[in-house]
């Protein structure tokens, strides 16, 4: 009895919170475990136009830099892209926004 019990709470706590953590919790991983400096450059945007503000980091970790996207679902931030980038540029076109990356290649490995 006690078996389901824990496994229908579980079931619960992961439909309820999801993948998703707090904003709070990701900077601090980036700044102990992602970035080389500690630093990092952060972007509000609202990338999926549902009227949340989603977030952009970018920090060096090494040869290139890092993006990490997340997007905010119901106030927790479920990440949705992590890739060595060179450079990104966001651009407005009209009621939808376009995030183009461009891919960093590491230690030599460039795809060709």
């Amino acid at each position: 009895m006690k078996n389901i019990l824990l496994i229908l709470l579980l079931y619960f706590c992961t439909q309820t919170f999801g993948q998703g953590l707090p904003l709070t919790v990701i900077e601090n991983e980036i700044r102990t475990n992602g970035s080389l400096n500690g630093k990092f450059k952060k972007q509000v945007v609202d990338l999926n136009d549902d009227g949340n503000n989603d977030v952009i980091y970018l920090y060096l970790a090494g040869e290139p830099e890092v993006i990490r996207v997340f997007l905010n679902i119901n106030g927790l931030y479920e990440e949705k892209v992590i890739e060595p980038c060179g450079m990104y540029k966001l651009r407005d076109e009209g009621k939808r926004k376009k995030l183009y990356i461009r891919d960093a290649c590491c230690c030599g490995e460039c795809p060709t």
